[in-house]
Protein backbone atom coordinates (compact mmCIF):
# COMPACT_ATOMS: atom_id res chain seq x y z
CA UNK A 1 0.00 0.00 0.00
CA UNK A 2 1.70 3.42 -0.80
CA UNK A 3 0.42 6.40 0.54
CA UNK A 4 1.82 10.07 -0.13
CA UNK A 5 0.20 13.39 0.56
CA UNK A 6 -1.56 14.68 -2.14
CA UNK A 7 -5.62 15.62 -2.44
CA UNK A 8 -6.99 15.63 1.31
CA UNK A 9 -3.50 13.93 2.35
CA UNK A 10 -5.60 10.66 1.87
CA UNK A 11 -2.92 8.80 1.21
CA UNK A 12 -0.78 10.06 3.79
CA UNK A 13 -3.67 9.20 6.23
CA UNK A 14 -4.84 6.43 5.30
CA UNK A 15 -1.22 4.63 5.06
CA UNK A 16 -0.48 5.84 8.64
CA UNK A 17 -3.20 4.32 10.20
CA UNK A 18 -2.80 1.02 8.61
CA UNK A 19 0.96 1.24 9.71
CA UNK A 20 0.54 2.14 13.31
CA UNK A 21 -2.81 0.42 13.87
CA UNK A 22 -1.17 -2.86 12.59
CA UNK A 23 1.85 -2.34 14.62
CA UNK A 24 4.22 -2.41 11.88
CA UNK A 25 8.05 -2.65 11.42
CA UNK A 26 9.55 0.08 9.93
CA UNK A 27 11.92 -2.16 7.59
CA UNK A 28 13.59 0.38 5.19
CA UNK A 29 14.04 4.34 4.52
CA UNK A 30 14.56 6.36 1.38
CA UNK A 31 15.94 9.93 1.76
CA UNK A 32 17.36 11.91 -0.67
CA UNK A 33 18.91 15.57 -1.59
CA UNK A 34 15.41 16.15 -3.69
CA UNK A 35 13.56 15.75 -0.48
CA UNK A 36 12.80 18.25 2.13
CA UNK A 37 15.20 17.86 4.27
CA UNK A 38 13.67 16.71 8.04
CA UNK A 39 13.05 13.74 9.77
CA UNK A 40 10.00 12.49 11.56
CA UNK A 41 10.53 11.55 15.02
CA UNK A 42 8.05 8.53 16.53
CA UNK A 43 8.57 6.99 19.97
CA UNK A 44 11.51 9.54 20.28
CA UNK A 45 13.29 7.42 17.32
CA UNK A 46 14.11 10.14 14.16
CA UNK A 47 12.80 8.04 10.88
CA UNK A 48 13.31 8.77 6.99
CA UNK A 49 11.15 11.23 5.24
CA UNK A 50 9.81 7.85 3.43
CA UNK A 51 9.21 4.72 5.47
CA UNK A 52 8.69 1.60 4.48
CA UNK A 53 6.73 -0.38 7.33
CA UNK A 54 6.45 -4.61 7.33
CA UNK A 55 3.95 -6.89 8.73
CA UNK A 56 4.03 -10.94 8.28
CA UNK A 57 0.31 -12.10 8.22
CA UNK A 58 -1.42 -15.40 8.96
CA UNK A 59 -2.57 -15.46 5.41
CA UNK A 60 -0.23 -16.61 1.92
CA UNK A 61 0.92 -13.00 1.53
CA UNK A 62 2.85 -10.14 4.02
CA UNK A 63 2.17 -7.12 3.93
CA UNK A 64 4.12 -3.65 3.12
CA UNK A 65 2.98 0.02 3.68
CA UNK A 66 5.00 2.85 2.01
CA UNK A 67 4.29 6.54 3.78
CA UNK A 68 5.16 10.15 3.91
CA UNK A 69 4.11 12.97 5.00
CA UNK A 70 6.40 14.79 2.45
CA UNK A 71 4.66 16.59 -0.82
CA UNK A 72 7.59 16.32 -3.34
CA UNK A 73 7.65 18.90 -6.44
CA UNK A 74 7.03 17.51 -9.60
CA UNK A 75 10.48 17.53 -10.57
CA UNK A 76 11.60 14.51 -8.13
CA UNK A 77 8.40 12.60 -8.57
CA UNK A 78 9.91 10.37 -10.81
CA UNK A 79 13.08 9.20 -8.71
CA UNK A 80 11.48 9.00 -5.93
CA UNK A 81 8.61 6.82 -7.86
CA UNK A 82 11.14 4.47 -9.37
CA UNK A 83 13.79 4.68 -6.03
CA UNK A 84 10.05 3.16 -4.22
CA UNK A 85 9.83 0.18 -6.91
CA UNK A 86 13.02 -0.80 -6.18
CA UNK A 87 12.71 -0.96 -3.00
CA UNK A 88 9.32 -3.02 -3.11
CA UNK A 89 11.32 -5.33 -5.65
CA UNK A 90 14.05 -5.42 -3.15
CA UNK A 91 11.23 -6.48 -0.79
CA UNK A 92 10.09 -9.63 -3.52
CA UNK A 93 6.41 -7.28 -3.73
CA UNK A 94 3.99 -8.84 -6.12
CA UNK A 95 1.10 -6.55 -6.06
CA UNK A 96 1.05 -2.92 -5.54
CA UNK A 97 -1.68 -0.38 -3.99
CA UNK A 98 -1.52 3.26 -4.55
CA UNK A 99 -4.31 5.31 -2.83
CA UNK A 100 -4.61 9.02 -4.08
CA UNK A 101 -6.87 11.79 -3.43
CA UNK A 102 -7.89 13.32 -6.09
CA UNK A 103 -10.50 16.99 -6.06
CA UNK A 104 -14.09 16.68 -6.24
CA UNK A 105 -15.70 16.73 -9.54
CA UNK A 106 -19.03 16.28 -8.50
CA UNK A 107 -21.39 17.10 -5.51
CA UNK A 108 -21.10 14.67 -2.32
CA UNK A 109 -23.11 11.38 -3.28
CA UNK A 110 -23.25 11.49 -7.00
CA UNK A 111 -21.95 8.77 -9.07
CA UNK A 112 -19.20 11.17 -10.02
CA UNK A 113 -17.98 11.55 -6.41
CA UNK A 114 -17.76 7.41 -6.29
CA UNK A 115 -13.86 5.67 -5.99
CA UNK A 116 -12.81 4.66 -8.85
CA UNK A 117 -9.97 2.63 -9.70
CA UNK A 118 -6.80 2.16 -12.44
CA UNK A 119 -4.35 -0.31 -12.56
CA UNK A 120 -1.88 -1.71 -15.27
CA UNK A 121 -3.05 -5.55 -15.54
CA UNK A 122 -6.55 -6.97 -16.99
CA UNK A 123 -5.94 -9.18 -13.33
CA UNK A 124 -5.50 -6.08 -11.07
CA UNK A 125 -8.43 -3.97 -12.97
CA UNK A 126 -10.61 -7.37 -12.18
CA UNK A 127 -9.95 -7.34 -8.63
CA UNK A 128 -10.95 -3.63 -8.60
CA UNK A 129 -14.36 -5.11 -9.75
CA UNK A 130 -14.36 -7.91 -8.09
CA UNK A 131 -14.19 -5.30 -4.82
CA UNK A 132 -17.42 -2.99 -6.25
CA UNK A 133 -15.10 -0.06 -7.49
CA UNK A 134 -15.48 1.47 -10.50
CA UNK A 135 -12.99 1.69 -13.22
CA UNK A 136 -11.31 5.22 -14.59
CA UNK A 137 -11.20 4.88 -18.40
CA UNK A 138 -10.31 8.37 -19.26
CA UNK A 139 -8.32 10.49 -17.45
CA UNK A 140 -4.60 11.87 -16.11
CA UNK A 141 -3.30 10.45 -12.55
CA UNK A 142 -0.40 12.86 -11.44
CA UNK A 143 2.71 12.64 -9.34
CA UNK A 144 3.86 9.88 -7.68
CA UNK A 145 0.93 7.34 -8.25
CA UNK A 146 0.97 8.43 -11.92
CA UNK A 147 4.89 7.75 -12.30
CA UNK A 148 4.59 4.08 -10.83
CA UNK A 149 1.65 3.19 -12.79
CA UNK A 150 3.21 3.59 -16.11
CA UNK A 151 6.25 2.44 -14.50
CA UNK A 152 4.29 -0.55 -13.17
CA UNK A 153 2.95 -0.99 -16.33
CA UNK A 154 6.35 -1.34 -18.75
CA UNK A 155 7.63 -3.86 -16.87
CA UNK A 156 4.39 -6.04 -16.46
CA UNK A 157 3.83 -5.46 -12.69
CA UNK A 158 0.48 -5.78 -10.88
CA UNK A 159 -0.73 -1.92 -9.52
CA UNK A 160 -4.46 -0.96 -8.66
CA UNK A 161 -4.40 2.74 -7.85
CA UNK A 162 -7.46 3.72 -5.87
CA UNK A 163 -8.62 7.33 -7.17
CA UNK A 164 -10.51 8.78 -3.82
CA UNK A 165 -12.21 12.19 -3.94
CA UNK A 166 -11.50 14.42 -1.28
CA UNK A 167 -11.48 18.00 0.05
CA UNK A 168 -8.64 19.77 -1.85
CA UNK A 169 -8.07 22.19 0.93
CA UNK A 170 -7.61 20.53 3.84
CA UNK A 171 -6.68 17.29 5.51
CA UNK A 172 -10.12 15.14 4.68
CA UNK A 173 -9.46 12.00 7.20
CA UNK A 174 -13.00 11.46 6.09
CA UNK A 175 -12.11 10.78 2.54
CA UNK A 176 -9.48 8.24 3.85
CA UNK A 177 -12.05 6.58 6.21
CA UNK A 178 -14.32 5.92 2.73
CA UNK A 179 -11.15 4.04 1.15
CA UNK A 180 -10.76 1.03 4.23
CA UNK A 181 -13.92 -0.95 2.91
CA UNK A 182 -12.78 -0.80 -0.41
CA UNK A 183 -9.15 -1.58 0.60
CA UNK A 184 -10.24 -4.31 2.80
CA UNK A 185 -11.61 -6.28 0.10
CA UNK A 186 -8.56 -5.66 -2.02
CA UNK A 187 -6.02 -6.55 0.89
CA UNK A 188 -7.94 -9.09 3.17
CA UNK A 189 -5.14 -8.67 5.99
CA UNK A 190 -6.86 -5.34 6.53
Amino acid sequence: IIGFPTVGLVGSILASYVSKTKNMEFVAGIASAGLPPYTLIQNGKPYPPVRVYGLKTEEERDLIVVTSEVTPRPETCHGIAVQVLKVLDMLGVAEVIAIEGVGRCAAPGSADADIVACGTTDAALDRARTAGLGILTEGLVHGITGVMLYECADKGKDMLALLCPADPGMPDPRASAALIASLSKLVPSL
